[in-house]
């Protein structure tokens, strides 16, 4: 009877192998390396641009977190009271790719202090982090005393947010 097992796990193994084999090989004709590359060359274009989130509060706060790449990509992670639940993805125009990270700059980003906390404990916070300028930064704004500059690229976030059309990512 041990036998008959060891025979069956190594059967499932080898046929599990060749599955994976199946998988990551290139189609006919075509060049492994090449579809290798394919890959990399749209991950080296691919940058991460900001990360902005929105925190819970103690009411019906929408919670979730965004991501905007310098192509247009974004993903976007909806936790909970947002139209949006799960991983989905999506696609900002060129033009107001441009034209949010000018806003950034134009407000002054690199002024900005980390952190803008409120005494208010049940105030949802806003999370934003900006990779421009061979910079990273992070920004919390917890309510506090933030500058205008900084609550404009937030409003202008979450009007661009809401003219996206997510597709829900499938599981990988």
């Amino acid at each position: 009877m041990r036998s008959f097992i060891w025979v069956a796990c190594l059967l499932a193994s080898a046929l599990i192998s060749c599955k994976n084999k199946e998988k990551t090989a290139a189609a006919p004709g075509q060049n492994p390396a090449a579809t290798e590359s394919a890959a990399t060359s749209t991950d080296q274009k691919r940058t991460l641009v900001l990360s902005y989130e929105r925190t819970a509060c103690f009411g019906t706060c929408p919670v979730y977190k965004m991501s905007l790449y310098s192509d247009g990509y974004a993903t976007y992670e909806g936790r909970i009271h947002t139209p949006y639940i799960g991983p989905h993805e999506g696609k900002f125009d060129p033009e107001t790719v441009e034209s949010i990270t000018a806003l950034i700059r134009e407000q002054g980003y690199k002024n900005w202090k980390a952190n803008y906390e409120s005494m208010a404990t049940d105030l949802p916070s806003r999370i934003l982090t900006i990779n421009l300028d061979g910079a990273n930064q992070k920004i919390v704004d917890g309510g506090g005393e933030a500058p205008e500059g900084l609550r404009s690229v937030e409003r202008e976030l979450e009007k661009n947010i809401g003219q996206v059309n997510w597709r829900l990512m499938k599981a990988k």
